[in-house]
């Protein structure tokens, strides 16, 4: 599943229900909150543009392209 996370409380409680083989991709202000966060329990990533704001964090990046595969390719997905 691709969770979108874009609020800090979104990510706080996503982290308790995420699958190891789940994709989280975190933007706005979700990505202030992930630089407190010690590890993530599935793969994670961010926009291209957004990681350029936060070169410290470690997180893979995207490209609006990418997003739009695993869009495409995912039968399921959640928005917060």
């Amino acid at each position: 599943m691709i969770h979108l996370v874009t609020s800090a409380p979104a990510l706080y409680d996503v982290i308790e229900w995420v699958a190891p083989d789940d994709i989280l991709v975190i933007a706005g202000g979700a990505l202030n909150a992930a630089h407190g966060l010690q590890r993530l329990p599935c793969r994670a990533a961010t926009f291209t543009d957004d990681k350029a704001l936060f070169p410290n964090l470690e997180i893979d990046t995207i490209t609006t392209e990418e997003w739009l595969n695993l869009l495409e390719e995912s039968p399921c997905r959640t928005w917060s």
